[in-house]
């Protein structure tokens, strides 16, 4: 699937900011549009990204939007009914059970869409969303 952008909160922007230029420079080298969406408007990121300053303001630059995130702006976009599948990528790490990817339990929102499947390792589980 071809997606029109990606949309992250502001502190997904900082973690990728630090990730070194070796696995960054890929990422924003790609042709799709990278939307920060952020409440603070002092917020000035480098240039290749767009600032949003709400969710109607960060979804409307294209049908097909990846989303790429927290569990703040995920939980208000779960909450909020403007997301319709959500795709989750377990991969094994040694270190704790990592960010939790939503601010809530999300049983009422999401239902299986398919098995889990497995490649090289990493759990893939797809949900769609209840509205």
């Amino acid at each position: 699937m071809q997606y029109s952008s990606f949309v992250m909160g502001r502190k997904t922007y900082d973690a990728l900011q630090n990730y070194g230029q070796k696995l960054l420079e890929p990422f924003e080298k790609l042709t799709i549009k990278k939307i920060v969406v952020t409440n603070n408007r002092n917020f000035h990121p480098k240039p290749g990204y767009i600032v949003a300053n709400s969710l109607d303001d960060a979804l409307g630059h294209g049908p097909d939007v990846l989303v790429s995130s927290g569990p703040i702006l995920n939980t208000s976009l779960l909450k909020n009914g403007l997301i319709d599948k959500v795709i989750f990528y377990a991969v094994p790490v040694t270190v704790g059970e990592g960010i939790k990817p939503f601010d809530i339990e999300t049983e009422r929102y999401l239902i299986p869409a398919s098995p889990p499947r497995s490649t090289e390792g990493v759990t893939i589980y797809e949900y769609r969303v209840v509205h």
